[in-house]
């Protein structure tokens, strides 16, 4: 989790609320920080145990502020006090309340989706698990099932009752899937928009083509269009041996990228010498229209 959100206070009580035709009584809890800067975005449900009796709320904790959220159920103290064996366990009032973080911000100041806690309170045949794992450490992930499988069609084809995995709604992967780099695939498969490296690009596009994300992998081409457009990459390109971002363009179609390379003078030879079955039609046409203006 991020450093931000590490020094988090949660605290619960009631707060009466006067009104004219009899005061009432709501739940609430308010998060404090240490970190001045943290800004987090939190759901709590409140049950109130002895009928069982839910309601929840959303609150966000901005900079400078403690976060407060309320219960949107009130009730009236006289029908506590008239109905105590409907309300009271042993002369108290219970209230059970559980806290999900449902997105922080990093330290470049952009919100992130807290994957890595399960989520409650959402039927669980519309949750993903996916479990991670390296040499080091494992992770599990939970994921909005429909979300993913709106953007990918691997998950579309895979979501079925007949896939015994999936009627578990777990995605185990192996450990070719690092769990840092399929954490940023799954924010950026949300919405969340991280500033990548061109190397970081680079392997992240490995990882949302296996789970064909295609739109990770065209918001990863689009930072790698923009490092090279920020730095000078015309001699790297051309002396480094290592030709992973020419490979990655033509294996993942990054035709956009491949294009961008183009007009950077990357070497036309080094792109004419790799394998014609790895490229797709859009990627063909574009390096033969290369070819022809500048041979002929």
């Amino acid at each position: 989790m991020d450093k931000n959100c590490m020094y988090m206070k949660w605290f619960m009580g009631l707060e009466r609320i006067p009104d004219t035709e009899g005061d009432r009584i709501r739940a609430y809890i308010r998060s404090e920080f240490r970190n001045e800067n943290a800004r987090i975005s939190f759901f709590v449900l409140f049950k109130f145990s002895k009928l069982g009796r839910r309601c929840a709320s959303r609150g966000k904790h901005k900079k400078g502020t403690n976060g407060t959220v309320y219960s949107g159920h009130r009730l009236e103290i006289s029908e506590i006090l008239n109905r105590p064996n409907e309300w009271l366990t042993n002369g108290a009032l219970e209230i059970d309340y559980g806290i999900h973080l449902e997105a922080f911000h990093s330290d470049d100041g952009i919100w992130n989706f807290n994957f890595r806690d399960e989520l409650f309170n959402v039927r669980k045949d519309l949750t993903l698990k996916v479990l991670t794992q390296s040499e080091t450490y494992n992770r599990e992930l939970y994921c909005h099932k429909a979300q993913l499988q709106f953007h990918s069609q691997f998950l579309t084809s895979k979501f079925s009752i007949d896939d015994p995995v999936f009627s578990n709604r777990v995605l185990p992967l192996n450990d070719d899937f690092r769990p840092d780099l399929t954490e940023i695939a799954l924010q950026i498969a949300h919405g969340v928009r991280p500033p990548l490296s061109i190397f970081g690009s680079c392997e992240v596009v490995k990882i949302a083509e296996k789970l064909k994300l295609r739109n990770v992998s065209r918001y990863c081409e689009r930072q790698m269009i923009q490092c090279m457009d920020e730095w000078d990459y015309t001699y790297f390109f051309n002396e480094w041996d290592d030709d992973s971002f020419l490979k990655t363009a033509i294996k993942y179609d990054l035709n956009h990228l491949l294009a961008h390379m183009m007009t950077k003078n990357y070497s036309i030879e080094k792109i004419c010498d790799r394998d014609i079955q790895q490229m797709s039609r859009n990627t063909m046409m574009l390096i033969i229209s290369q070819f022809m203006e500048t041979y002929l």
